[in-house]
């Protein structure tokens, strides 16, 4: 994986930079090594299937979904508490359009695999590594063809604050620092702030609680995913009758 830092965002955010730069984030792996990213990021962008298919035209793709209305409200927190939108959700929607368009699956899973075929893009669930996290790493390195592994103790350990911020001023200029510094590649002066506890003093103490999505907003998103539910039950023969649950 990556040195240094979980997503490297290559293929969005910074293409433009070239492969050998891409290349550096992988130069501790050996000869045999598989290679591979986290990658939220790339998943309804447009241009990203085509951009990986050119350097890695065999590559294995893992998707993977949750209930499109809690992958909304998911993103507008994290655009929220780093103060880049308003609190209102809608305010936030047209400040980020992406919280809304990211869930809408039937549109960004049949590129994905009219770029790649299906055979190489494998969609896993949220809930199945929450509730059976042993039984989907085992198919994750059945298809990559790796040693077994154990998943880890603290694999399901929440790492994001459910409060928002003390500040949301320090957060955004704290964002908006963190972000500079990971387009220069300093990842490990972000990872030394966290180390030293500074995310914690900002989150811990003295923030408000993150807030729900109201009733209506819900059934509103509902409305909007339909589509995607029922395309993603066809794609998978999963029932997805508690992402309908409101």
């Amino acid at each position: 994986m990556p040195e240094s830092v979980k997503e490297t965002m290559f293929f969005d955010r910074y293409y433009d930079r070239g492969l050998d730069w891409y290349r550096e984030y992988f130069h501790q792996a050996g000869l045999h090594q598989i290679c591979g990213e986290v990658a939220p990021t790339y998943f309804d962008v447009p241009e990203a299937p085509d951009r990986i298919h050119e350097v890695s035209p065999y590559c294995e793709v893992f998707v993977t979904l949750r209930n499109p209305v809690e992958r909304a409200r998911s993103l507008y927190l994290h655009h929220l508490k780093k103060g880049r939108v308003s609190e209102s959700f809608w305010d936030a929607v047209k400040q980020k359009p992406r919280i809304i368009e990211a869930g809408h699956y039937a549109n960004h899973i049949p590129r994905w695999h009219s770029t790649f075929g299906s055979d190489q893009i494998k969609i896993l669930f949220l809930s199945d590594i929450q509730q059976k996290p042993e039984k989907v790493l085992k198919v994750i390195q059945n298809v990559l063809g790796v040693d077994h592994m154990d998943p880890p103790e603290r694999m399901n350990e929440s790492v994001n604050s459910t409060t928002m911020p003390r500040s949301l001023s320090l957060a955004q200029a704290g964002a908006v620092l963190a972000a500079k510094l990971h387009k220069y590649r300093l990842h490990r002066v972000v990872n030394a702030a966290k180390r030293i506890g500074l995310k914690s003093l900002l989150y811990s103490g003295g923030g408000d609680e993150a807030p729900d999505l109201a009733a209506s907003t819900r059934r509103k998103l509902f409305e909007r995913y339909q589509s995607d539910i029922a395309f993603v039950e066809e794609e998978t023969g999963r029932d997805l009758s508690t992402w309908r649950a409101q």
